[in-house]
């Protein structure tokens, strides 16, 4: 409220405070669907958009937590490839996601394959 005083346009991060709240739409408008960038691709996500986030996490610079996103969305495309290349990457980029994946629900269905077993072991 102080930042929209001084004249700053606060509605990107509004939109973001939006996501955790549930707010997809109204986080998705505020934030403007901007390209490229993480939030506006999480935000598609968690609203069930798992082709729009693919699409605006391609053009995302390299990170751990890009990475983890698109295996999440892979894992509900239910494509094992996907999932499995990007939590490579993820655990690559940050080894603290391999205790994440362990126990994260986004990848259950692949929890007790060999592949999954040696990533996170």
């Amino acid at each position: 409220q102080k930042a929209q005083k001084q004249g700053v346009n606060t509605d990107y991060y509004m939109g973001v405070l939006n996501i955790p709240e549930g707010n997809y739409d109204k986080a998705l408008q505020q934030m403007q669907r901007k390209e490229c960038d993480y939030n506006v691709a999480l935000a598609y996500l968690a609203s069930g958009e798992t082709d729009k986030a693919i699409s605006t996490l391609e053009c995302v610079p390299e990170s751990a937590e890009k990475s983890y996103l698109m295996a999440i969305a892979g894992a509900r495309k239910e494509n094992k490839d996907m999932v499995f290349e990007h939590l490579v990457n993820a655990i690559k980029a940050d080894k603290s996601y391999k205790e994440k994946v362990k126990t994260d629900k986004e990848f259950i269905d692949y929890f007790n394959t060999p592949d999954f077993k040696s990533l996170v072991k």
